[in-house]
């Protein structure tokens, strides 16, 4: 398991610098972090934008795109990862957005990615949030205070809740109740920012996959139960969600137009 985290860390690392076209300079300088890892030079073609990464354990860590601008056909390290613990995502994020980790108990950590220094590649990270006995991280989400985090829960329900509502604290807090995890809804599999998509893809355990609006999905206070997502048969189980951004729906509704 933790070859297979370590090699999404690399992938990750790899195509999130492919999605936004960033490339080497070739140039001369460059420098290094605190922590020893060195970093590419600077390029005015490199935009400043962080990864943000999230490991079940609570541990976060925030590196500066140009650390992976240089890639290898090997990949690079990503994150370094403690025995028994797996990478569950990452996020890009830009000055001034909130950082909002998960967890499968229903908490959220709501804190400003200042709070997070930059660090090399080959950091382990820093504490993000402080977990209850058995819980832990299941999704990391980048926002500002007037969008809307959805979060959803095994059993099929969820809800969107305007971000403004969970208070903001300091990194490491164990933060406030997003969901109750009682026996209807089950832990929590996933959360995304819904202002950020114009669709949501869920999918079960039996193979079955519904996409809903993401604006259709109720919005409730931040302590709430929330409403059914999908209607999942007897035994099956909601396993993930993707997000569908708006660029990307608007292009397949424009291609549908023009056949």
């Amino acid at each position: 398991m933790r070859l297979f985290d370590e090699a999404i860390a690399q992938y990750l690392a790899d195509n999130t610098m492919a999605s936004v076209g960033m490339a080497s300079s070739g140039g001369q300088g460059g420098g290094e972090y605190a922590d020893g890892d060195t970093y590419a030079p600077e390029d005015n073609r490199l935009p400043k934008i962080l990864g943000c990464t999230i490991k079940r354990q609570g541990k976060v860590k925030k590196t500066e795109l140009s650390a992976y601008s240089r890639p290898r056909n090997s990949g690079l390290i990503a994150t370094k990862l403690n025995d028994g613990d797996r990478l569950i995502g990452t996020r890009l994020v830009s000055a001034g957005d909130h950082v909002m980790i998960v967890t499968a108990g229903g908490q959220v950590v709501r804190f400003d990615e200042g709070d997070a220094r930059p660090m090399g590649r080959n950091a382990a990270g820093v504490k993000g949030a402080k977990l209850k006995a058995g819980d832990k991280v299941v999704d990391l989400v980048a926002g500002n205070e007037d969008e809307y985090l959805l979060i959803a829960c095994e059993n099929g329900y969820g809800k969107r809740t305007r971000i403004g509502e969970f208070r903001l604290t300091k990194r490491g807090s164990q933060g406030v109740v997003g969901i109750k995890t009682n026996d209807r809804n089950g832990p929590v599999v996933n959360a995304r920012n819904a202002s950020r998509c114009s669709d949501v893809l869920f999918s079960t355990a039996s193979g079955m996959l519904v996409r809903t609006k993401a604006e259709d999905i109720s919005v409730q206070g931040r302590a709430t139960q929330g409403v059914r997502l999908v209607n999942l048969k007897d035994g099956d189980k909601l396993i993930g969600l993707a997000a569908i951004p708006h660029e990307q729906n608007e292009d397949s509704a424009d291609e549908t137009a023009t056949e």
